[in-house]
């Protein structure tokens, strides 16, 4: 019944689109509540980075200085952006767990390196804490890192910058994220009946994957440098972030055996990465560091979040 009532809902929506828009929106509802993902989530998923692009461009337009306070570090893109890696953490150690006590020991490891590869993510947005605890990294650091902080994205290393090689990660993981699902969840797909479909992102994610690869591609392959265009890529992480996030919610709920029965533990992972989001934030914004790569005209947007 709640299926079909989603898959209803859906139509609606679509209504007037054509038929096979339709049905691929129908999927990708469907195969969201299947995980104990809701209409409203799933849409907001399809649709973040068109509607979160308009909506940035709109704002840069009325006011430049609105959209580098959205976007610029220790502000709320950001912030997001570590909220949803945190939540990822601890949602993909606890399904780890349970595969693990279910026998599944190699999926299991396989949501471990999630997990660890979530924290890393983590850690690089907030340069491991700098800004939030006010540390000074290590003169030997500071000295081979474009931005003087402690993180290694930043890195330049025998004249190779590790920033570029975190781009081609995030290139590679956005193509390879978008082709798992593509491949494994919809029901005719080659790897639907195999392991892969247990773990693939719901269909709903499948734009905010690409979108991010492509927009690696363009600025990989265009060499873009103005400003606006970089900045930009902090919203293609949140959406990218939060298809991981989603991703591993997901994971969790096949793996419980239902939305329902798997419910309270992503609840507590998710007030908890809430909560040290937060904490993490007003320490960071009444903290007398600043990120190495802020203009000076944009000094003044700090302190004031």
């Amino acid at each position: 019944m709640v299926t079909e009532q989603r898959r209803g809902g859906i139509g609606r929506a679509g209504r007037g689109a054509p038929t096979g828009l339709r049905a691929a929106l129908t999927a990708i509802e469907a195969d969201a509540a299947g995980a104990g993902i809701g209409p409203a989530l799933s849409r907001g998923l399809c649709w973040l980075p068109v509607a979160g692009t308009v909506l940035l461009g709109v704002i840069y337009a009325a006011r430049s200085r609105s959209y580098y306070w959205i976007l610029l570090e220790d502000h709320p893109v950001e912030w997001g952006q570590f909220a949803f890696l945190a939540f990822a953490v601890l949602a993909a150690g606890v399904a780890a767990a349970r595969l693990a006590r279910q026998g599944r020991y190699g999926l299991a490891a396989l949501l471990v390196l999630v997990a660890l590869g979530s924290l890393v993510l983590a850690g690089e947005e907030i340069s491991w804490g700098e800004r939030v605890f006010s540390l000074a990294p290590p003169a030997d650091v500071a000295s081979i890192n474009k931005q003087h902080e402690l993180n290694l994205h930043n890195l330049t290393l025998d004249g190779v910058s590790v920033d570029i090689v975190s781009e081609l990660l995030e290139l590679a993981m956005g193509l390879g994220g978008a082709a798992v699902c593509l491949l494994a969840r919809p029901r005719r797909g080659p790897l639907h009946r195999t392991w892969v479909w247990q773990v693939a992102p719901p269909l709903a994610a499948v734009p905010v994957f690409a979108v991010m690869a492509l927009y690696q591609a363009v600025m990989l392959s265009a060499r873009i440098t103005a400003a606006p265009a970089i900045l930009y890529q902090e919203w293609m992480e949140f959406g990218f972030y939060l298809g991981i996030a989603v991703t591993v919610a997901a994971v969790w709920a096949r793996a419980a055996g239902g939305p329902a029965a798997g419910r309270r533990p992503l609840v507590v992972a998710a007030l908890l990465a809430l909560a040290v989001t937060g904490v993490f934030a007003l320490l960071s914004a009444r903290s007398a560091v600043l990120p190495g790569n802020v203009p000076p005209s944009l000094v003044g947007l700090y302190g004031s979040f």
